[in-house]
């Protein structure tokens, strides 16, 4: 029976970049090893047809011809022998099922070295990832390389199941790299560290980042299903699993078959059960705070693919309901696009392009048409990330719009949290400034109220009167804060600094600021 995922029922509404280069590459990778593979399998033929061809000791002839194909020891052993044993021990450990003797080794010796003085090195050998070499960059290549076209084939196929839709979900290509690379040197060290002390062969293939990815989608999409074919003698089916369920199947199946049997029969099952489990845990570390966000545009683009398949899933059994489905369908359409352009937000503001959130956040129709609770929501969610320039612009938005609904409580609220993120934040303008500040004073924030007008005439650029912020400055220093003597000083500067017209006023001032110390 053939049970064989190939593709996710989610609608993909981006190209997955990502997963089509690494499938290009595989591909690339895989058809440079097969010419070099031919290129090898050619030489040892031609070799081994040029001694049968000549009079050769009956005794080279019996060990090369008889005890194991004369073809496959020389060609095997350019491909796969490297130095750091001899030459004498990789023979006896991996050439035929029975042991060389002495004699016979030295037979195959001399006929390969005879046989590879000019031929070029071999490509596997250079690809492969050696368990006792520790090398990263021998962990990514294996990555891309392949045994024979069964192997490739069956791993694309599972790779392209699982990988284009979570690469459109977490919409950040520096982020999706990051689990992939991550899944990779995740299950060469865990290869290398199951085989400690031991002559364990080396590995190819992108298995363990497929199971991986199984992994991933466990965690950050579960319920999406995976379209599944499977053949049964003569019975074509398709069916749609979800991605949970297939997880434990195949990452348990494989932990199983490790547990029982051992990493044997030529499959790297521990890089397998340790891909998925690197998978499902870097979805834990990177994606946590993300994944109710995924879920929710999960949900739409499920529902609607549900809602359009024609299978035994999903049946609308009356025209009322399948209505009503499709009124819920709209709502959530509209909902993911919204969830869409968040998504394209997050992008910009964690790779610090605060321009473009800001233009995606505040573009002029959300501007004329959304109420203020739409931004205050917005907010929220964007200042689970990180601090941002256009988080402080959508803040500076939200108070002018309830400073023009006269919620100037509200608005002072904003202006702490906003206050919080960057000590230098400003309003819109320094008319909004001093009314803000005089609804602080009644609200008893005095504190506030001085942050607003403090160094308000290098803050504000605008046409205000500058003489006034200081009055005020001063006043709230004297009065409210108790700080006497910066209030002192700040009279004084204020004497010196303005002109006449100004005076009187500031006379007043100070009287009113002597008759309370008395």
């Amino acid at each position: 029976m053939l049970f064989l995922p190939y593709s996710t029922e989610l609608k993909l509404n981006k190209i997955p970049y990502v997963t089509y280069a690494i499938i290009l590459l595989c591909i690339i990778v895989f058809f440079l090893q097969s010419e070099n593979r031919t290129t090898i399998d050619v030489a040892a033929s031609n070799y081994c047809h040029h001694l049968s061809s000549n009079k050769v000791s009956k005794a080279d002839a019996g060990v090369l011809k008889n005890k194991y194909n004369c073809r496959n020891i020389l060609a095997t052993i350019h491909i796969y022998y490297r130095d750091n044993e001899t030459l004498e021990e990789y023979i006896n450990r991996n050439l035929g099922n029975v042991p060389f003797s002495e004699r016979e080794v030295s037979i195959i010796k001399k006929h390969y070295e005879q046989f590879s003085e000019d031929l070029a090195p071999s490509f596997d050998q250079g690809l492969m990832y050696y368990p006792d070499s520790w090398n990263p960059w021998k962990m990514i290549t294996s990555s891309l390389s392949h045994g024979d076209i069964w192997h490739i084939a069956f791993n694309l196929i599972f790779f392209f199941a699982f990988t284009p839709a979570l690469e459109i979900l977490i919409n950040n290509k520096i982020q999706f790299l990051k689990v992939i690379f991550g899944i990779t040197f995740a299950t060469g060290v865990t290869y290398s560290l199951a085989n400690i002390g031991s002559n364990a062969v080396p590995t190819l293939g992108l298995s363990g980042v497929v199971t991986g990815m199984i992994g991933l989608a466990a965690y950050l999409m579960p319920q999406a299903r995976i379209r599944v074919f499977v053949w049964f003698i003569v019975i074509f089916k398709t069916f749609y699993i979800p991605a949970w369920v297939l997880a434990i199947w195949y990452i348990g199946w494989d932990g199983w078959s490790l547990f029982t049997q051992g990493n044997g029969g030529g499959i790297n099952l521990i890089a397998h059960v340790s891909g998925g489990v690197a998978g499902y845990l870097l979805g834990m570390k990177m994606f946590k705070e993300r994944r109710d966000d995924y879920q929710y545009e999960l949900d739409g683009a499920i529902d609607e693919s549900r809602y359009h398949r024609k299978d035994t899933v999903f049946k609308a059994s009356s025209k009322s309901e399948r209505d009503d489905f499709s009124n819920k369908l709209r709502i959530k359409t509209a909902d993911r696009e919204y969830e869409n352009n968040l998504s394209r937000v997050y992008e910009y503001v964690i790779s610090d392009r605060d321009s473009e959130a800001t233009v995606l956040l505040l573009n002029d129709d959300n501007v004329k048409y959304a109420s203020v609770e739409i931004y205050e929501e917005l907010f929220d969610r964007v200042s689970q990330w990180k601090p941002s320039r256009a988080l402080l612009c959508m803040g500076r938005l939200i108070i002018h719009i309830l400073m023009v609904n006269h919620q100037y409580k509200r608005a002072i609220e904003y202006v702490q949290r906003c206050q919080k993120i960057s000590k230098d934040f400003i309003l819109s303008s320094a008319e909004e400034m001093l009314l803000l500040t005089q609804n602080a004073i009644k609200l008893q924030q005095y504190e506030l109220a001085y942050y607003l007008v403090t160094n308000a005439d290098q803050r504000y650029n605008g046409k205000f009167d500058v003489v006034h912020c200081q009055f005020l400055e001063i006043e709230m220093l004297w009065r409210y804060l108790e700080q006497h003597v910066k209030a002192k000083i700040m009279m004084k500067e204020l004497l010196k600094t303005n002109p006449q017209v100004h005076r009187d006023e500031i006379m007043q001032l100070a009287l009113k600021m002597q008759k309370s110390t008395l």
